[in-house]
C-alpha cells in the first residue's frame, strides 16, 4: 500500500514530502494473459460474436475468448497462456459437433467438471489425471 504524507515545518517554511512505499510491479504478459483467460473462462462465453448460444459459467469457446481478450493479444501468446492453464490443470480443452451440417467441431476451453455439459466431445486435451477414465478409454 502507497501512503503519501505531508509535513510542514513552520520554523524554517520549508515543505517536506515523504513517499512512503513502493508499487508493486505489473504482472508479466502471459501471467495477465493467463488471468485474463481464467476470468474469461469463468464467467462463460457464448461464442463472442455467436450470441445464439448458451452462456454456461466456467465454459467457454475459443473465438469467445478471442473476442472478449480484444485485438491486444496475439495468437501466440493466447495458445501458450491455454498451454500454460493446460499443464497446470486448470482448464480442458475440447472440440465437439453439436450435430448440425458445420463441417467444424466448435472449439471450447472449459474448467475441470464440466464435460458432461458438452454432450458429443470429439476430442479433449488436458491434463491425464484431470480427464475422466471413461473419455480416455477407446479414444484416438
Amino acid at each position: 500500500m502507497r501512503r503519501l504524507t505531508i509535513q510542514q515545518q513552520f520554523t524554517n517554511s520549508s515543505l517536506k514530502i515523504e513517499d512512503i512505499g513502493k508499487v508493486p510491479l505489473p504482472p508479466s504478459y502471459e501471467e495477465y494473459t493467463k488471468k485474463r483467460i481464467m476470468e474469461i473462462v469463468k464467467r462463460g462465453t457464448g461464442g463472442g460474436w455467436e450470441y445464439d448460444e448458451e452462456i454456461i459459467p466456467g465454459i467457454a469457446k475459443w473465438s469467445g475468448i478471442r473476442y472478449f481478450l480484444g485485438g491486444f493479444y496475439k495468437t501466440e501468446a493466447v495458445r501458450e497462456a491455454v498451454d500454460s492453464l493446460l499443464q497446470e490443470g486448470k482448464i480442458l480443452e475440447v472440440w465437439w459437433h453439436d450435430g448440425t451440417r458445420r463441417k467444424e467441431a466448435k472449439h471450447w476451453v472449459i474448467l475441470p467438471g464440466l464435460l458432461d455439459k458438452l454432450p458429443g466431445i470429439h476430442r479433449i486435451r488436458g491434463r491425464q489425471e484431470i480427464i475422466p477414465e471413461e473419455l480416455r478409454i477407446n479414444k484416438t
